[in-house]
């Protein structure tokens, strides 16, 4: 039987605990849309807020004004259309990082530390503006992965400014002096940190299907604490180094997502192990027992010990899915790259 397996979140802790430190201890407890592990934790007023347009277009009930950098004498960057003669005003992702560009000078990484984002908002969803807020960038950090061969990416602590919002939004959160964390806290390593996605739209609804779709010019904070966000921190999985299909199904395996449907059977905190054909997790533990087999290219394969439910409960939801051999490997995968999940502790 060959079992590669990898201890999940053995050292992030040390590796993202101290840059929380900007935030300070006012973190609240991990909640989500509806049960099972949440694709994302980005909340304002009880509300997700998690992908902008960069061009300035109106985007899931949010449209970006501007973006004010601390550097010189109050530099804004204003999204949109240049007006006639002058040369337009950028922001973009490239490989997780942010840049911007304002004439002929490009700002990235940590240009944008304690940057202001303006903001305005359909809080209540109806299709109107009715609110506007300042987002804070408090600090962009560069990271990588824990994997063998590291992957570099970077990390971003968002907060809103209570004290600027006017509008709707007034009446749904509670008005700080200081900036309001916008991830929740993830409850393996205390980051309140998050990844940015380029171009990429996640629909995160009760109703989700799981999906990581391509949007041009979208930007998706995906926090730490949400599965979206949470392939690059200990699992060592980055969108732009394995692609968008295997990231969507990295999350699904992140998500126990067994049917591919966006339906999760886990929830935070889990232990677990795993490994792949493409090296980059693979190491061995026997105390694990086989959860099931994952292609980075098609999802979940088959299901042998689920983590926090029986198998009969996954059969129960999903008659036809495929139960595992007891003794599938990495091997017996077929097509692309195959994770092979393990949990639950053999006593």
């Amino acid at each position: 039987m060959n079992n590669l397996t990898k201890i999940f979140l053995t050292s992030m802790a040390l590796t993202l605990g101290a840059c929380d430190d900007d935030f300070g201890d006012g973190a609240t407890e991990f909640r989500g849309p509806f049960g099972g592990f949440s694709l994302n934790t980005s909340f304002m007023g009880g509300h997700e807020y998690d992908e902008l347009d960069l061009m300035g277009a109106f985007h899931k009930s949010v449209r970006l004004d501007k973006v004010c950098l601390s550097v010189g004498n109050q530099l804004c960057i204003t999204p949109g259309p240049a007006a006639k003669g002058m040369p337009p005003n950028e922001l973009w992702v490239t490989d997780s990082q942010l840049f911007g560009k304002k004439g002929d000078t490009i700002y990235k990484g940590k240009d944008f530390n304690n940057s202001r984002w303006y903001v305005e908002l359909d809080h209540n969803r109806d299709g109107a503006i009715d609110s506007t807020i300042q987002l804070v960038l408090i600090s962009a950090k560069p990271s990588k992965t824990l994997a063998a061969t590291p992957v570099p990416f970077w990390n971003y602590y968002w907060a809103y400014d209570s004290m600027t919002a006017t509008g709707l939004v007034t009446k749904y959160i509670k008005q700080e002096e200081a900036p309001t964390p916008m991830c929740e806290v993830d409850p393996d390593t205390g980051s309140l940190g998050s990844v940015l996605l380029a171009n990429t739209h996640i629909d995160t609804s009760a109703t989700t299907k799981g999906l990581v779709e391509e949007v041009p010019h979208s930007m998706f904070v995906a926090c730490h604490s949400g599965a979206a966000g949470k392939a690059p921190i200990g699992w060592n999985y980055v969108m732009h180094d394995v692609g968008r299909l295997a990231y969507e199904n990295v999350i699904r395996m992140i998500r126990a997502d067994y049917n591919n449907d966006g339906q999760s059977f886990t929830a935070p905190g889990e232990k677990l192990t795993v490994t792949d054909d493409r090296m980059i997790n693979k190491q061995y533990d026997a105390a694990f027992k086989l959860e099931g087999l994952i292609s980075l290219e098609k999802g979940w394969l088959c299901v042998f010990a689920p983590r926090m439910v029986d198998i009969a409960d996954v059969v129960g939801a999903y008659p036809n899915i495929v139960i595992c051999d007891e003794k599938a490997s990495l091997g017996d995968s077929v097509g692309g790259a195959v994770s092979n999940v393990m949990t639950q502790p053999v006593f």
